[in-house]
C-alpha cells in the first residue's frame, strides 16, 4: 500500500479531464476506474475508454510508490465534496 499528498485542487483538474474520457456505463468495469502511481516524480493517473486514453501527471509526495485502481467518478466526486485546503 502507498501513501500519497497531493493538492486537492489539482487532482480535481487532472480528475476532471480523466472523467471525460472514463465511459458512463463502461463495457468493462475497469474503464470505469483511474490508474493512479505514485512514483518518485509524483502522480501519474491514467484513464481509457478502450479507444482513448489519457495520462495526466500532478506534482504529490509519496513515502513508498506504488499504484491502485480506483472508480474514476466517485473518487472525482469525493476530492469535490473536500474543502480546497484538503
Amino acid at each position: 500500500m502507498f501513501d500519497i499528498t497531493a493538492r486537492n485542487a489539482e487532482l480535481i483538474s487532472v480528475l476532471a479531464a480523466a472523467d471525460k474520457v472514463v465511459p458512463r456505463k463502461p463495457t468493462q468495469p475497469i474503464f470505469g476506474n483511474v490508474l493512479l502511481e505514485a512514483t518518485d516524480s509524483g502522480l501519474v493517473l491514467s484513464a481509457t475508454d478502450g479507444d482513448v486514453a489519457l495520462t495526466a501527471q500532478c506534482e504529490a509526495l509519496s513515502t513508498v510508490p506504488g499504484q491502485i485502481t480506483l472508480p474514476a467518478r466517485t473518487l472525482f466526486d469525493l476530492l469535490k465534496t473536500l474543502p480546497a485546503s484538503a
